[in-house]
């Protein structure tokens, strides 16, 4: 075997990070993009208030 075998594990070193949640990833991705929350909601067809709700964690749908 060698350093490329896709079989070989890793060892486990402790409990992952907590993924970073789900409204701070889009607020994220829209400033990055230089987006208002207005003009992200007009490209996916929703409303202004869907995203502010998304970026709060008080709706995911």
């Amino acid at each position: 075997m060698n350093d490329h075998d896709t079989n070989s594990q890793t060892a486990y070193t402790g409990p992952l990070p907590e993924p970073e949640p789900l409204g701070a990833r889009i607020r994220s991705f829209r400033t990055q993009q230089g987006l208002s929350q207005e003009a992200l909601a007009e490209k996916l067809d929703v409303s202004r208030q869907a995203v502010a709700k998304w970026e709060r964690g008080v709706s995911q749908t």
